[in-house]
């Protein structure tokens, strides 16, 4: 049970992390995966390399970055 309550934290972390990197994308005009969706049938991949870069290369970077240092939160507050 201890392992699925470290799965739910750190998931919830990510969403949490998603939703306010999908704000500061939308503030900086950046396109977000449900903008990239709607449009793709229309446009494909000609929607701006800076969008393209921030959702295939910056965004999963976040997202692992933020999943990784909250694993390494928990995990280090089970061995203290």
């Amino acid at each position: 049970m201890h392992t699925i309550f470290q799965i739910f934290v750190v998931g919830f972390v990510v969403l949490v992390g998603a939703v306010i990197i999908n704000f500061l994308a939308g503030l900086a005009g950046l396109m977000t995966w449900y903008q990239f969706l709607l449009e793709f049938k229309e446009k494909g991949f000609n929607q701006g390399i800076f969008s393209l870069i921030f959702l295939f290369i910056i965004y999963p970077l976040l997202l692992g970055i933020i999943s990784y240092y909250t694993t390494l939160a928990i995990t280090s507050g089970i061995k203290s």
